[in-house]
């Protein structure tokens, strides 16, 4: 979800989440909060909004890195077997065929 669809979810219909905190991180959210002199409730929702978007990115990354990674072993495995076609016990070795496909 891009931010601009957040924007325009938020015009739609906000909702309230109320949620507990300790003491020490309530003290940091409103310090920090008038340090960059917006309400305590915007720098939480900022603060989610970017840790989700963080949290997408960082999925996508793994998913394409596990694809990448499964992509590598098809390809080592496919390798390995063309090498050891004929080379294992019980198994025969490819018959050269003629131009029809037959020996």
């Amino acid at each position: 979800m891009t931010k601009t669809d957040v924007q325009k979810g938020r015009s739609k219909k906000e909702r309230v989440i109320h949620t507990r905190v300790p003491a020490l991180l309530e003290e940091e959210l409103k310090r920090f909060a008038e340090d960059m002199r917006v309400p305590v409730s915007n720098l939480i929702r900022t603060i989610l909004e970017d840790a989700l978007a963080a949290a997408d990115q960082a999925g996508e990354r793994v998913e394409r890195g596990l694809r990448a990674g499964a992509a590598r072993l098809a390809h080592g495995r496919d390798n390995l077997r063309r090498t050891l076609v004929g080379h294992l016990p019980g198994e025969a070795s490819p018959k050269p065929t003629g131009k029809d496909g037959q020996p």
